[in-house]
């Protein structure tokens, strides 16, 4: 008898610990995805719903992705800046202190590339706007 007693107490025990999903209180929070106000079943839950959660988890990975090529990109040009690679080229320079080709920088400004930067970098080596006109059409200066 004591056994039945003591089997009753545990299975009311072991009832009274697991409180079903349904009827559990948490704070409701906005969706991440649509903003919708919801009710969620556990506390970790960010998306209403499994559409939402699909879409939210794709927008993530592609900003993740997004992220880790910038960072590569970064990486690559401080590697090649290290090792005296010109960036447009990737061409090894005739001098240590050199950042770019002459080369590479003309045929930017032949794109059309007017950045200051690459404006810059003509006025700096004596080439007024007239002359990098000039090169820019292809003509000898």
């Amino acid at each position: 008898m004591d056994k039945e007693k003591l089997k009753q107490a545990n299975e009311k025990l072991a009832g009274a610990c697991l409180i079903p999903v349904t009827e559990r209180n948490f704070k409701e929070k906005p969706c991440l995805e649509c903003g919708k106000w919801f009710k969620p079943l556990y506390p970790y839950m960010k998306y209403c719903c499994k559409s939402c959660a699909k879409v939210g988890m794709r927008r993530k990975q592609k900003e993740y992705s997004a992220r880790i090529v910038k960072l590569k990109s970064e990486e690559t040009k401080k590697w090649n800046l290290k090792h005296h690679l010109c960036p447009i080229c990737g061409k090894g320079m005739p001098a240590k202190n050199m950042r770019v080709h002459f080369d590479c920088m003309v045929e930017m400004l032949r794109k059309g590339n007017r950045s200051e930067k690459t404006l810059r970098y003509f006025w700096n080596r004596g080439y007024t706007l007239y002359d990098m006109e000039q090169l820019a059409r292809g003509e000898e200066v």
